[in-house]
C-alpha cells in the first residue's frame, strides 16, 4: 500500500491513521523520535503508540524498547516509564525492565510491588497470542496483587484501570469452547477483573470512564449468565449517562446488555423495550459504529 506522505506528517495524524499502514507509521514514529519532533505534552501518547504499533502490531519489541529508551529515557511521566518497562519485559530484557521499577515507584508515588504489578499487567494486555489457560492464572494472580486501596496505586491508577479493562475484555471475547481448563478460574478472572476496573475508575475516572466500567461489568455478567448482575450494571451505566450528559453510542450498547439481561431473567417484554430503544439510537450512528453495534446486537 502506498501512503500519502501527508498522512503521517504530524504526530496527531499518526495517532489517527497509524492502522492504515503500520510499517510506514513505525518508520515515521522512529524519525520523529530521532529528530525530537514530538512535544513533551504528547509523550504519554507517544509511549503508547510506539508499543502499540512497533511492539504489539509488528511484533518488534526490541525495536520498540530501543525507540522508547532513546526518545523517553529522561521522562518523568509514570505512563512513559510503564511503557518502557513493558517493552523491555516483552523483548526479554528482564533486568532492564526491573531496573526501571524503583524509578516508576518514585514517580508514581506507589510501592515497588505495585509498580511491578502494573508493568506485568501492562505486558499481559499486550500478550495477544497467549492462550486462555495461560492468561487466566496470570491475571488472577495480578488481581490479588492489585487488591489494595486505590490510593496506594498513586499516579498509575488510571493505567491500572485501562489495562484491567483491556485484559478482562480480551478474556471475555474468548469463544465458548476456549475458556480454558478451569471454568471457575475463568469466571473469577472476569468477575474480579471487571469489578476491580469499575472500583478504580469510580475513584479516579470521569463519568465516561465510570459508565463504560459499568458496561464492562454488564458484558461480563451476561457472558457468565449472571443476568441479575448484568441488569444492575447496565442500569447503573445508563443512570450515570443520564445524570452527567449525552452519550448516545454508549447508552445504546448499555441498552443492548440491559435487553440481554432481562431476556435472561425471563422478562421478554421489558427486554424488547430496551432493545427497541437501542435500535432507535443506533439509527443515527455512522457506518463504522453501526457495524460494531449490529455485530453486538446479533450475539
Amino acid at each position: 500500500m502506498t501512503v500519502s506522505p501527508d498522512l503521517f506528517a504530524t504526530f496527531s495524524s499518526l495517532v489517527d491513521h497509524h492502522d492504515v499502514d503500520p510499517p510506514a507509521a513505525a518508520d515515521r514514529l522512529r524519525e520523529m523520535v530521532n529528530d525530537n519532533l514530538i512535544e513533551e505534552s504528547d509523550h504519554r501518547r507517544l509511549a503508547w503508540l510506539v508499543n502499540h504499533v512497533i511492539g504489539e502490531t509488528l511484533g518488534q519489541w526490541t525495536l520498540s524498547s530501543d525507540t522508547l529508551d532513546r526518545g523517553l529515557g529522561a521522562s518523568r511521566e509514570p505512563a512513559c516509564v510503564v511503557q518502557r518497562a513493558t517493552a523491555a519485559l516483552m523483548c526479554g530484557q528482564a533486568a532492564h525492565s526491573l531496573s526501571l521499577l524503583p524509578r516508576l515507584a518514585e514517580l508514581a508515588q506507589c510501592t515497588y510491588p505495585m509498580a511491578a504489578a502494573v508493568v506485568y499487567l501492562s505486558a499481559l494486555q499486550y500478550s495477544k497470542d497467549a492462550s486462555v489457560d495461560v492468561k487466566v492464572p496470570a491475571f488472577n494472580g495480578l488481581l490479588e496483587m492489585l487488591d489494595a486501596p486505590v490510593v496506594s496505586m498513586g499516579r498509575v491508577a488510571p493505567i491500572v484501570a485501562a489495562a484491567l479493562n483491556n485484559v478482562t475484555s480480551s478474556l471475555m471475547d474468548a469463544p465458548d469452547d476456549n475458556v480454558g481448563g478451569d471454568p471457575s478460574a475463568y469466571r473469577r478472572a472476569l468477575v474480579k477483573g471487571a469489578e476491580r476496573c469499575r472500583a478504580v475508575w469510580t475513584e479516579v475516572g470521569n463519568w465516561i470512564n465510570q459508565e463504560r466500567a459499568h458496561y464492562l461489568v454488564a458484558l461480563c455478567a451476561n457472558r457468565l449468565l449472571d443476568h441479575g448482575a448484568a441488569e444492575r450494571a447496565a442500569l447503573a451505566g445508563i443512570e450515570t449517562i443520564t445524570n452527567n450528559g449525552t452519550e448516545d453510542v454508549d447508552r445504546a450498547f448499555l441498552l443492548l446488555e440491559l435487553a440481554r439481561a432481562r431476556r435472561g431473567l425471563g422478562r421478554q417484554a421489558e427486554a424488547d423495550g430496551a432493545r427497541q430503544q437501542a435500535m432507535a439510537l443506533a439509527a443515527s450512528f455512522d457506518k463504522e459504529v453501526r457495524a460494531t453495534f449490529d455485530a453486538r446486537a446479533l450475539t
